[in-house]
């Protein structure tokens, strides 16, 4: 059953809550929320009410009122994450919207104002940063306080506020990953794609946790829960295949001087508006792409299929910068004119280890990061 809003503390005007659904408030907010760093890529996600039905009752959230006035969120999505086949307990933070979480508005004046809060208010920041590193605290079945437990986020590398906050509560860098754009002005579908049916789906994921086998943070709890599955076959077997959701943003900021031009001067190019358009960019989310040994070859008709049968031009994957799946797509697939322009500045990925030996967390360390369009759309 979801979890009812609930205060779990407060603080002159503060309040801290926690809830197994989105209500108004919280979609409205993150329907609003710009995501993104200051001086790094910057939009707004459509389509919120779909993305948070796609996480079902594994989602909490975690808000903060000021003044009665909701401030800000954070959903957390409980999940298991593997690597090698052996899986732990996770929690996923994602929706980092945020606008403060009882920070001074001007670091010069931190310590002034430390002083004034004094230690209730110092007292009520740690509860805040608890939230995020102690998963029992939000009252997902079975999660015990001394567990064996991963809590990780995705942060823009550029969104030091953020990194910030997380940072503080205990959480480490470990991996950083990119984002992929796959375009054409012109997709056109080959014969050997079609949309997967009910019964591949035990096949499909066999095919992918083969393919994942040496990542870490692997999950398919909810890989068949939005969008929808396109496979390539030869001769009746599954050679290659991708989850595609479509996708839309509002696009806010693109940073450099390529960033300047796709923003100001190329939406007004007929062909290239066809690609990206700032005030509406529609795309394809790409999620566990994979294709058998010896065959990424498979992946240029899949992609570009996969575009032409969703009636996009551009699909965006994201994946690990020191991955096999990462140097596939940059060796063997045409991108096309998009990736580019694009330049995006990499992610990084923050996890807090819970009942963890150094070496169990070593694996983690040194394993390439899963990474699913499901998680950025």
């Amino acid at each position: 059953m979801p979890l009812e809003e609930r205060r779990v503390f407060g603080y002159k005007g503060l309040e801290v809550k926690t809830s197994g659904r989105a209500g108004d408030d919280i979609t409205r907010l993150l329907s609003s929320a710009v995501m993104g760093g200051e001086g790094g890529m910057q939009y707004t996600i459509r389509d919120i009410p779909a993305i948070l039905k796609g996480y079902g009752n594994r989602m909490r959230f975690i808000s903060l009122w000021r003044n009665l006035s909701l401030a800000g969120v954070i959903g957390a999505c409980a999940r298991e994450c593997r690597l090698t086949g052996t899986a732990v307990p996770a929690t996923f933070l994602r929706f980092l919207s945020f606008r403060q979480l009882y920070q001074t508005e001007n670091p010069r004046r931190k310590g002034r104002q430390k002083a004034r809060q004094g230690s209730e208010g110092e007292s009520f920041r740690q509860q805040a940063l608890n939230m995020f590193s102690k998963p029992h605290m939000l009252g997902f079945e079975g999660v015990e306080k001394s567990d064996r437990h991963l809590l990780y986020a995705f942060v823009e590398a550029r969104n030091e506020r953020t990194k910030n906050i997380i940072q503080e509560a205990g959480y480490e860098y470990i991996r950083s990953f990119l984002t992929v754009a796959f375009s054409r002005f012109r997709p056109v579908a080959s014969g050997s794609v079609s949309p997967a049916t009910t019964d591949d789906r035990p096949v499909i994921r066999k095919l992918v946790r083969d393919f994942y086998r040496r990542y870490s943070f692997y999950f398919d709890d909810t890989a068949f829960a939005r969008g929808t599955w396109y496979l390539l076959r030869e001769n009746g077997r599954i050679v290659a295949g991708v989850n595609a959701i479509p996708t839309e943003f509002v696009i806010k900021n693109v940073p450099g001087v390529w960033g300047w031009i796709m923003m100001k001067i190329l939406p007004f190019a007929p062909w290239f508006r066809r690609l990206f358009h700032p005030r509406l960019f529609r795309f394809v989310s790409l999620g566990w792409l994979f294709h058998i040994p010896g065959r990424a070859d498979a992946l240029n008709p899949l992609l570009e299929s996969v575009c032409a049968l969703s009636g996009c031009n551009t699909a965006l994957t994201w994946a690990d910068d020191r991955g096999p799946l990462y140097e596939t797509l940059r060796c063997e697939v045409d991108l096309g004119t998009l990736d580019r322009m694009l330049n995006a500045k990499p992610g990084l990925v923050y996890t807090r280890f819970t009942g963890m030996s150094d070496s169990e967390k070593d694996a983690w360390y040194e394993a390439p990061v899963f990474l699913s369009g499901f998680d950025f759309t």
